[in-house]
């Protein structure tokens, strides 16, 4: 891997993105967790692509952690003009408040919030890099799926963690529409982990859009299943057997899923677990448990299970009409 490519590419592109998501077994104390650095350049009449997930203005650092009962989230302001970045050794910080350092496939990510009391600090091992997005600075997204190994404290409490994760880098433009406002239907984004001690780097993730809530598009997906390589995979077909009302929100409970290879099919059935984030207008970031089976195209199916993260966002309620 090009270690450019976690560089930030502003101010050539209008904004950037680095991502950390985490998942963790079912008897973990911490469910999921995720945490965003943005900087945009906050040009008047225009608003990032990146507005579809929540993120504008100069710039935050967001901070979510799913525990058994409850949630903790906190976003901190900031701009292009804090961060630090080189090439050799690579590193990129805000200083005091996130750092990422290292050369593939071992990195390492800290986040402190003093605020909040809070410290994060985790050990990626990536394995396999899956692109979303390739359309320059227009639109690029990619992901490292990785195995996540840390510490959380929060509060004076510690939490050792042991799981799946992805590290990942989006760029792209702005633009005079007003894309939260216009955009009608449903995304609905899955990733889930098998939860194999010695694969912990096995984990699918796919995407399922619906325009105007009619119709479930599979859009792309990639991941490996237990036992098999790294290979990519059609996108999430999405079938929603029960929702319910957050605040004035549609949230999925339980749906089940297909994804589909060249390889083979998953098919499973999730249900949400734990405490349901809200972290912008018609969104939300939610935990799940699964089980299913993986049909390959050669040999017998075989059973599969785990835990997962959802990303989900509903302009208006249509996946009450699509249940």
């Amino acid at each position: 891997m090009d270690l450019r490519d976690l560089l930030p590419r502003s101010p050539k592109a209008r904004w950037d993105g680095f991502f950390l998501i985490g998942i963790f077994p079912p008897d973990s104390p911490v469910r999921w967790l995720k945490f965003h650095l943005f900087v945009g350049a906050d040009r008047p009449g225009r608003v990032p692509i990146a507005a579809m997930e929540g993120m504008g203005g100069e710039g935050e650092l967001f901070e979510a952690i799913c525990l058994e009962d409850h949630l903790f989230s906190q976003q901190h302001p900031t701009t292009f003009g804090a961060l630090r970045s080189k090439l050799e050794p690579f590193s990129l910080s805000l200083p005091g408040r996130f750092d990422l350092a290292g050369a593939w496939p071992d990195f390492s990510v800290t986040v402190t919030d003093p605020d909040r009391e809070m410290e994060g600090r985790f050990r990626v091992e990536a394995h396999d890099r899956q692109t979303w997005c390739r359309l320059g600075d227009v639109l690029s997204y990619f992901g490292l799926h990785s195995a996540l190994r840390g510490e959380l404290r929060i509060q004076g409490k510690d939490y050792p963690l042991d799981g799946f994760g992805i590290l990942e880098h989006a760029w792209g433009t702005d633009t005079r529409i007003p894309l939260p406002r216009l955009v009608r239907g449903v995304w609905h984004w899955d990733v889930l982990w098998f939860g194999q001690p010695d694969e912990p780097d096995a984990a699918v993730a796919a995407l399922a859009v619906v325009p105007f809530g009619i119709r479930v598009l599979p859009f792309r997906g990639g991941g490996r299943v237990p036992g098999e390589p790294f290979r990519a995979w059609q996108g999430l077909r999405v079938e929603y057997l029960e929702t319910r009302d957050i605040e004035g929100e549609t949230v999925p409970v339980r749906w089940k899923g297909t994804i589909k290879s060249r390889a083979g099919t998953i098919r499973y059935g999730a249900r949400a677990a734990g405490p349901v984030l809200q972290p912008f207008e018609h969104g939300a970031f939610l935990g799940f448990t699964f089980e299913g089976s993986y049909e390959p195209r050669s040999g017998p199916p075989r059973p599969v299970a785990g835990t997962g993260f959802t990303e989900f966002f509903d302009s208006g309620a249509h996946a009450v009409r699509l249940a």
